[in-house]
């Protein structure tokens, strides 16, 4: 699992070494959190470890606004799914996680760049 560089979380949370921690964790940790256990609490279904994961960072920073997904679809992967950490500016430094990887960038130049490839993401 790649995973961003504690100068990149920077860009998105006030305490990056403590978002740094949460990549670190292994799903046991993540679901002992407070945010971790709140989610299992109200699935029916266990979430993957990286949505449990992306819910644990965003419970790290008051000003985000949840674990929200878009769309990636083309012709040759078919659909796909990259979730994302609503920070309420979609050219505001967030983190994505897709394609097994977990990257700081915009949701927006996120998005530009599938189209660039000829991917659309809605």
């Amino acid at each position: 699992m790649r995973q961003p560089s504690v100068k990149a979380l920077a860009a998105v949370f006030d305490e990056p070494k403590a978002a740094r921690r949460v990549f670190e964790m292994s799903r046991a940790e993540l679901e002992q959190t407070e945010a971790g256990a709140a989610m299992l609490r109200q699935c029916h279904a266990a979430p993957t470890t990286a949505h449990l994961r992306m819910t644990v960072l965003n419970a790290l920073d008051s000003g985000l606004h949840g674990v929200e997904c878009v769309r990636v679809r083309s012709s040759a992967r078919g659909v796909e799914y990259a979730d994302y950490l609503n920070t309420g500016d979609s050219y505001a430094a967030t983190v994505i996680y897709f394609g097994n990887r977990y990257r700081v960038q915009s949701v927006g130049d996120f998005v530009e760049i599938q189209e660039r490839r000829g991917v659309r993401a809605d």
